[in-house]
This record gives C-alpha cells, structure tokens and sequence, in this order.
C-alpha cells in the first residue's frame, strides 16, 4: 500500500493462525451494521467488503466501534472517526494526530484510550465525534502494542515490558 489506504468498511489486520478467528469475525460482523456482505480472507488480513468505502491517509492498523462509529487507527499515529450512520458512504467527521505510531484502540463511555508505542497510553475525549481531543497521557515501561478497557482500568500489553 501506499501512502494511501482504503478502508472497505473495516480492514482487520489479524494473524488467521488465531482459533476461532473466522466465527469472531463474523460474531463481529452481525453486531455492528446489518449484514455484511461478504467476508475475503487474505493471507495476513480480513477484509469486510461491498459495503461501502473511506479514503484513510495512512494504513489502517486497529478499529473499534461505538454507536454509529468507527474510530480507526492509523499506523503513522492518527485517529480517524468514521460515521457509519449511512453505512454505503462512511465518512471521516474526525481526527487527531498522537506523537509516534499508533496500534491499538479501545472505546470507553466517550473515551478512546490508544496505545502508542513509545508514547504510552492516551486517552482522548470523543463525547464530541466531530471534535476530539486529548485529556490524559501516560508514560509506560516497554512499547504499548495494544489496550483494552473494563471498568474503571485500561489493560495495556506492550513489547519488551518483562
């Protein structure tokens, strides 16, 4: 890919050696926009087309979703929120840059906490779609690849990190 990527609907960057992983993606697929339809599997990717498309400046490296968005991670260190409310012509209503790359995403109430390699954790505020913004940051040992949310905690893994 170049320096430009499309995201047909969503673009999952997952080993397929994971077990399960073609019923989780499709457990996915029913719950977040009506059908899909129709599942690709590539080599290293799965991709969920024929549903509609939106232009990413970058490689799409991690999606989550909430309500009627998608909020995409880009691996040259970006947030893209998709809305999927008219899901055959998904648009960007917003953006915000982090410091290094980016890899992992997590949604929360009306938080994205993203995990940004050597940057740590970040929290930004997405009550507003239209406007995000960054309210917290922290500093972690090793390289945060990825992050998940339950309760009142972010779980991160990250490389080298003992």
């Amino acid at each position: 890919m170049g320096k430009f990527s499309t995201l047909l609907f969503f673009v999952f960057l997952i080993p397929l050696a994971l077990p399960g992983l073609e019923k989780a993606a499709w457990d996915l697929a029913r719950s977040l926009k009506g059908e899909m339809a129709s599942l690709a599997v590539a080599a290293s990717s799965i991709v969920f087309q024929d549903l509609g498309s939106v232009s990413l400046p970058g490689n799409a490296v991690a999606v989550a979703t909430a309500g009627d968005y998608a909020y995409v991670v880009l691996s040259y260190g970006s947030l893209r929120i998709v809305d999927l409310t008219n899901i055959a012509a998904p648009r960007v209503v917003g953006s915000i840059d982090t410091p290094v790359d980016a890899s992992g995403i997590a949604i929360s109430g009306p938080f994205a906490y993203i995990a940004t390699g050597s940057a740590g954790l970040r929290v930004i505020d997405i009550a507003d779609p239209t406007r995000p913004r960054e309210v917290g940051a922290i500093a972690l040992p090793g390289i945060p690849v990825r992050v998940a949310v339950a309760g009142n905690y972010a779980y991160v893994a990250a490389r080298g990190a003992g």
